[in-house]
């Protein structure tokens, strides 16, 4: 048998080789990047939905217990601080029928939150 001899290739196909492998290289990790970016993206907005429902919970929960103390004292009009400091608070009112009380979260002027409840106090009596 004839041994087979190679012929080293010459340098220009060498470098376009390695170019080759380099490029693919940096496209994996371009793509691995781009996975974990996305990745993380979505999970800072399911922490984020998270905080926001958590929070939206706990503002609900407040002004319904603000209407329970307005109903107990049958008043038309309460307003209670939440924050002095940031000037919140809940303006619990009465309706015109005297059938529904309302809560209204506010910053300064500005109406964060409304929730409106049937009036349930069966002592209560129109005059």
């Amino acid at each position: 048998m004839k041994s087979m001899q190679t012929t080293p290739l010459p340098r220009d196909l060498r470098r376009k080789a390695n170019r080759r492998r380099g490029a693919a290289f940096f496209m994996l990790v371009l793509t691995v990047l781009l996975v974990i970016v996305g990745a993380t993206s979505v999970m800072i907005r399911g922490v984020w939905t998270s905080r926001q429902a958590t929070r939206d919970q706990r503002r609900v929960r407040t002004m319904e217990s603000a209407i329970a103390a307005a109903s107990r004292i049958a008043a038309t009009e309460l307003t209670l601080p939440v924050d002095p400091d940031s000037d919140q608070r809940i303006v619990v009112s009465m309706n015109d029928e005297n059938d529904r009380y309302s809560a209204t979260w506010l910053r300064g002027d500005q109406t964060i939150d409304q929730l409106t409840r049937a009036h349930s106090n069966s002592n209560h009596k129109e005059k």
